[in-house]
């Protein structure tokens, strides 16, 4: 505790006195005078509290709020009572003394007041004061328009602990530049927020020239190695591929995914990703996920269009060309007819128990060859079933 601050605590004693004696007495603030024999507290309470370390200005704030700080004067140490005792003085000076029992001559001659040097202030006044310095910030345009990243990917293996991280520091720098605060668990928007950030970051340390010609209204060169893609800046200002797809029904984002390069850090740890969402299953099954979002992934519904298409060829071209080469081109006339009494076959039963019936009518198919019958039993239920269960009676 330095003296100054000491000495600090005794007029904020003095400002309390002062206030409970205005209070009880009833006195107005004019009738109270204040002196210090410091003038390193006297000029901190004349000040603004604002301007000094929390400690002073805690208790100068106190003493401006209990007095008025005009009403506040300087005194010598040598002109103050309360000195007295702590420069060893003996009873008997203390019975003679003047100014121990009347004060320092000011108080019984109002007009005599004590001569300052108001202009001259201690050094010691600015040891307490906050340290302030100034900060000149010179705003320059990067040619090449590159965003620094945040993180180095480097440093991580899993893609999902990237975008966690970078979901958590945009959330502190929003949280630091406004009054209401985000808390919680990281949600679905602030990460998808962080994976558009990596793409973007990894665009422009690609694609940098692709993305400013765009911005500024022109088309891309004849040399670029993306033209054939016809990339254009969505809404989230990220490179995306054109094309006809845009007439499909697909999403957007199916329509028009996000363009990534091969050889980037992002790059490597999205195929990785997806390698090991996929449990390892191997570069064909990989490539599917990566081949449907940013040009790598998720084109699942074009992908299951395509299983159906393969599908729909092989029971054209295949099944019905096998059907054709197993016709038979004389086909043999069914030997059922109306009337023939017929063995009904039936599942899991042995045969001996199958019931007897009598052929009602016939049903060809659509190429003309029976493909079904009625038949009635000897209880007079007609049933109707395929051929492939009809046998006729060897008699």
């Amino acid at each position: 505790m330095t003296p100054p601050r000491l000495e600090l605590m005794g007029a904020v004693i003095g400002a309390r006195l002062a206030y409970n004696l205005m209070t009880t007495l009833k006195m107005e603030e004019k009738q109270i005078k204040m002196w210090t024999d410091s003038m390193i507290v006297l000029h901190w309470i004349c000040s603004s509290a604002q301007k000094c370390k929390q400690f002073v200005a805690n208790r100068v704030t106190e003493i401006q709020s209990l007095t008025n700080p005009e009403s506040w004067s300087h005194i010598e140490g040598k002109t103050n009572p309360a000195d007295l005792p702590t420069r060893g003085q003996t009873v008997r000076n203390l019975t003679q003394s003047e100014l121990w029992w009347n004060g320092p001559r000011i108080l019984t001659s109002p007009n005599q007041s004590e001569e300052t040097d108001d202009n001259k202030v201690p050094e010691e006044v600015n040891i307490e004061l906050k340290s302030s310095c100034q900060v000149t910030v010179q705003l320059a345009e990067n040619s090449t328009d590159i965003t620094e990243p945040v993180l180095e990917l480097e440093r991580y293996s899993k893609l999902k602990r990237v975008f966690r991280v970078t979901a958590w520091i945009k959330r502190f720098i929003a949280n630091a530049r406004t009054t209401i605060k985000m808390q919680g668990e990281l949600t679905a928007d602030e990460l998808f927020d962080a994976e558009k950030y990596w793409i973007k970051v990894t665009q422009q340390q690609s694609f940098g020239q692709e993305i400013k010609l765009p911005k500024a209204g022109k088309s891309l060169n004849n040399d670029c190695k993306i033209r054939e893609l016809k990339p254009f800046l969505d809404e989230h200002e990220l490179l995306s591929v054109g094309g006809r797809l845009q007439q499909s029904n697909f999403t957007f984002r199916e329509q028009h995914p996000w363009v990534l390069p091969n050889k980037y850090r992002y790059s490597e740890m999205l195929i990785q990703y997806h390698h090991e969402k996929v449990m390892h299953s191997g570069a064909s099954d990989t490539q599917h996920p990566t081949l449907n979002k940013e040009e790598l992934t998720r084109r699942w519904k074009y992908r299951q269009r395509l299983v159906t298409s393969f599908w729909n060829c092989w029971q054209r071209d295949y099944l019905l060309d096998l059907k054709s080469a197993h016709r038979c081109d004389t086909p043999q006339p069914t030997p059922l007819k109306a009337g023939d009494v017929v063995l009904i076959g039936e599942d899991n039963t042995p045969r001996q128990t199958w019931k007897l019936g009598k052929i009602e009518e016939l049903f060809p198919g659509r190429d003309g060859l029976v493909i079904s019958c009625s038949v009635r039993t000897a209880s007079g239920t007609l049933l109707r079933r395929p051929i492939q269960l009809i046998y006729c009676l060897e008699i």
